[in-house]
């Protein structure tokens, strides 16, 4: 947008400005493919001061660094820059009044925006990346400390995209209407479990530092809001419960999708604490970008391939006992609980009548809290 912009803009400047908006181009584009392609890897959470090349992630979510400086650094401030050249060179076309003041007001109001939505990009993914960095160094922390190795798990929730229907091999999985069946799943992280000898040691584990066991659980009925998840959360208390019979709490974790952050379910985990008090949610950790999710993903992704088998077989897949039967279909995956959950509707309109009363005001009062801990 910003190179299409300075384009017209050189239609309309005259000839010796020219070289100032060829110069502008050029710097547009070093600033394109720096938000593009360079932004992840610039950020680095583990240093909190702006050092040569690399960007002040602690400044840019407004955290207390040890040192005093206006700009998180020098390569995103230079899109500021970029913008405010621009806009000069825009108010001094206006200020000479020619013909095209419509068009040179409405290029003011498209970088405006246009620079705005770039600087919402780079905090939002500075953001994403400190707040997984915590994450990942409270699961480090817990793994390395003998007392909380094995008493405590780690929790990543997410929704697979809703499944439609299907009776033929062609990929419908993913799909933007919300009207096909639901599939929560988990990945739950805990430390290896080894007696130190080689043939006891899981490679994937001891790469990681940490063993992994996947839990996707197929709603029989209701719909993907909050009492979906606290009953799935119920569900997977009970399963975690009889596989890691030595973890007494467990830390959840998720991405920025709208039934978690919400924040409407996070006081009923207090009820299902006091109702399973053997494995209790000790914090719940969420992320503002998807980071970190990688392995969950591609868990997912294979579940395509899992039905598109099943359908080969001339089966199809309508009901959510279908597609329970396609996931578990020649003994599921390894290393993976597959359940299928049905939900007690009456249940569901007392508990949407209970929370209906206070949910405004949790969502005014955690919607932008990262890091819950249930004491």
């Amino acid at each position: 947008m910003l190179r299409e912009l300075l384009a017209r803009l050189s239609e309309l400047e005259p000839p010796a400005t020219s070289h100032v908006v060829g110069r502008l181009v050029v710097q547009a584009i070093s600033v394109q493919y720096f938000v593009k392609y360079e932004l992840k890897s610039h950020l680095d959470p583990s240093r909190d001061g702006c050092q040569e090349g690399f960007h002040c992630v602690k400044h840019a979510v407004n955290g207390q660094c040890d040192h005093e400086h206006e700009w998180s650094c020098g390569s995103c401030s230079a899109l500021d820059r970029l913008c405010d050249e621009i806009g000069d060179i825009v108010n001094q076309s206006r200020q000479r009044e020619t013909e095209e003041d419509a068009e040179l007001a409405s290029m003011t109001a498209c970088l405006q925006r246009v620079g705005g939505q770039i600087f919402q990009k780079v905090k939002h993914a500075a953001r994403g990346v400190w707040q997984h960095a915590r994450i990942a160094d409270t699961m480090i922390e817990s793994v390395n400390n003998p007392v909380t190795k094995t008493s405590v798990i780690f929790v990543d929730l997410d929704h697979k995209q809703k499944i439609l229907g299907r009776k033929l091999v062609e990929n419908q999985m993913e799909y933007f209407g919300k009207a096909g069946m639901s599939l929560p799943g988990a990945m739950v992280m805990s430390a290896p479990r080894h007696d130190g000898t080689d043939e006891a040691r899981d490679g994937n584990a001891e790469s990681v530092g940490v063993l992994l066991h996947f839990v996707d659980m197929v709603v029989a009925n209701g719909a993907q809001d909050v009492f979906q998840v606290i009953s799935c959360l119920e569900a997977l208390i009970l399963v975690l419960h009889d596989r890691f019979p030595e973890a007494n709490r467990m830390v959840l974790i998720s991405d920025n999708a709208s039934v978690f952050t919400g924040g409407e379910w996070i006081p009923w985990v207090i009820k299902l604490t006091r109702k399973y008090p053997h494995l209790r949610v000790s914090r719940y950790m969420n992320t503002e970008a998807p980071t970190g999710r990688d392995m969950l993903d591609a868990h997912f992704s294979f579940w395509n391939r899992k039905m598109d088998t099943f359908v080969r077989k001339d089966n199809a897949i309508q009901t959510p006992d279908d597609l329970y039967s396609a996931l578990t279909d020649e003994g599921g995956v390894a290393n993976t609980t597959t359940l299928l959950l049905g939900v007690d509707s009456l249940k569901a309109s007392l508990f949407n009548n209970a929370k209906s009363s206070f949910s405004s005001k949790i969502k005014s009062g955690v919607r932008r809290i990262h890091d819950t801990v249930y004491e």
